[in-house]
């Protein structure tokens, strides 16, 4: 008499995600940023629960395995985006030695901006191989 509706999601939709902070302004903000720009929230723990648990949370994280092309572009835009900015800060630093000029921390900052997305990408691409290896 009543019967189930399954609702048909295809396989290469990210999960539909709520930012119940949006409203509120900055955190909203502050929380997209970093969801646009950090890809492991969509993957689940493959190491808790039981065998056929650990098993769902596999299958899951090979099925998102798809997003990661998406970030890896652009953390290797934000890599481009701070080595540019790093030639242009250390040309615009004076050659004034024992003098600290603001645009020589400046490229020191994006000198570290590009160390962490050169790690980023290193991470991300390794849980795209890993992910992409069959399962013996």
């Amino acid at each position: 008499m009543f019967e189930e509706r399954h609702e048909y999601r295809p396989r290469d939709i990210e999960p539909e995600v709520d930012f119940p902070a949006a409203a509120e302004g900055g955190a909203g903000a502050l929380q997209r940023l970093a969801r646009g720009l950090w890809p492991f929230w969509l993957f689940k723990d493959a190491s808790r629960g039981d065998l056929y648990a650990r098993a769902a949370a596999r299958r899951h994280n090979r099925r998102m395995r798809d997003s990661l092309p998406r970030y890896l572009i652009r953390w290797l835009i934000v890599c481009c985006l701070a080595s540019a900015s790093i030639f242009a800060f250390d040309a615009m630093a004076s050659d004034v030695g024992r003098h600290l000029d603001v645009f020589v921390v400046m490229a020191a900052g994006s000198g570290i901006v590009c160390a962490y997305a050169l790690c980023t990408l290193c991470i991300i691409g390794y849980a795209y191989v890993h992910l992409g290896r069959s399962e013996r």
